[in-house]
């Protein structure tokens, strides 16, 4: 079915520039689409099958990888509804079968909604108003998310990789005291940034000409795993913004801030509250595009305020080249680095909270037909201390939209 051609209403901004309906109706595809006898009401349907699989060296997936298999399987049924009403009202819903919002957390299956939101726009268009479950407006990687639109099957470092700073039960030791001796414990510890932070809130967003602003308040933190993602609970809201600048088609730019406490709601602590703990993250990104090349980059500065060592930094950094091979072939390769600062350990020795870890990936994707996608990647990280997390790992995937 050829689809009509996109209300200026399907802009969205998120992320460092507005996606706009072009960049939404891939994820949806082909579809089905009903459209009222006066066009007032519009609903599309749409949907798509992805078959993933991981492998990882020795048993220790990276990332969000949360199966300990070494080999694992992580299939996946999305569907989406787009709604809409003239030009000032729009819905959406994203409804996913799978293992997991992150491939292991249930590896027996679930159901859930990823995204459920409704939003309004003035009349000139130039601001809306959103509320419900999506992601987050920090930076820029999770604006280009979907795994049609991104070269990668894994997120980069900074939206995956550990930390040793705990979100629930507090240890009675030092976030550096607990990295030797042992792997990730996922469980236990969050990163900077949880993939693309499907929680719940409210967003106001605007543009003007060159500039696009969208500022968010969150039921939780950037941090923050699935399993909290729908706390209800708004008494102490993590905040987000971004501030993007366009000045041609070729360059996007972008600033971004985040904060608001991290630690699960009720954790006891040594001294004071859960919520006196906060999570203050700063970003930059820039894009460009032109010709068959497309290249991002992000900056990431966080701050953690644990209850045992005060304030532990730690600064990541990805850049990523994407290079269309033909009208059926791409390649893409993708440098990655975090960093953690240095503390005193208690016996004047200056240590760093955690073990600093590059990684590099590489991906060849395939599309002999306009709905189907094939991606392979590989990976391969070294990072400080006695454990590596998946020295080498391999994933690939393939897609059909319907």
């Amino acid at each position: 079915m050829r689809l009509p051609s996109p209300s200026p209403f399907l802009t969205l901004c998120l992320g460092f520039n507005c996606l706009s309906a072009q960049t939404l109706l891939p994820e949806i595809g082909p579809g089905l689409l009903w459209t009222s006898a006066d066009g007032t009401a519009q609903l599309q349907t749409g949907g798509r099958v992805d078959l993933e699989g991981h492998f990882a060296e020795n048993n220790k997936p990276p990332g969000l990888l949360l199966s300990h298999d070494r080999i694992f399987f992580a299939p996946r049924l999305t569907v989406t509804l787009d709604a809409f009403w003239a030009d000032w009202l729009y819905g959406f819903a994203k409804l996913r079968a799978d293992r997991g919002v992150d491939p292991g957390l249930r590896p027996h299956g679930e159901t859930r909604a990823d995204e459920v939101f409704l939003r309004v726009k003035t009349p000139d268009g130039a601001l809306s108003a959103q509320v419900g479950r999506f992601g987050t407006v920090f930076g820029a990687w999770a604006g280009r998310r979907d795994n049609w639109e991104n070269s990668f099957v894994t997120e980069p470092l900074a939206y995956g990789h550990f930390t040793t700073v705990f979100d629930g039960v507090q240890p009675a030791r030092a976030p550096w005291m607990l990295m030797a001796g042992k792997p990730d414990s996922k469980g236990k510890w969050v990163p900077l940034i949880w993939g693309p932070v499907y929680n719940e809130g409210v967003l106001l967003a605007g543009n003007l000409g060159e500039w696009d602003l969208a500022a968010a308040a969150k039921n939780s933190s950037l941090s923050s795993r699935p399993t909290v993602w729908n706390d209800h609970d708004y008494s102490d809201p993590n905040f987000e913004a971004r501030l993007g600048w366009r000045p041609d088609a070729r360059w996007n730019f972008g600033a971004s801030a985040a904060q608001g406490p991290y630690l699960k709601r009720k954790t006891a602590v040594p001294a004071g509250d859960w919520s006196d703990y906060d999570q203050t993250t700063l970003g930059l990104d820039a894009s460009w595009q032109s010709g068959h090349w497309q290249v991002f980059a992000e900056l990431i500065q966080c701050t953690f305020e644990t209850p045992q060592a005060g304030s532990v930094d730690t600064w990541s950094y990805f850049v990523e080249a994407r290079r269309q091979l033909g009208p059926e072939w791409f390649a893409g390769i993708r440098w990655n680095q975090q960093f953690y600062s240095h503390e005193n350990d208690g016996t004047g020795r200056s240590v760093a909270w955690d073990n600093d870890v590059w990684k590099i990936e590489t991906s060849v994707g395939w599309s002999p037909y306009r709905d189907i996608q094939f991606k392979i990647q590989y990976g391969y990280a070294d990072q400080d201390g006695p454990h590596e997390q998946g020295r080498n790992s391999v994933a690939a995937q393939a897609e059909w939209r319907f």
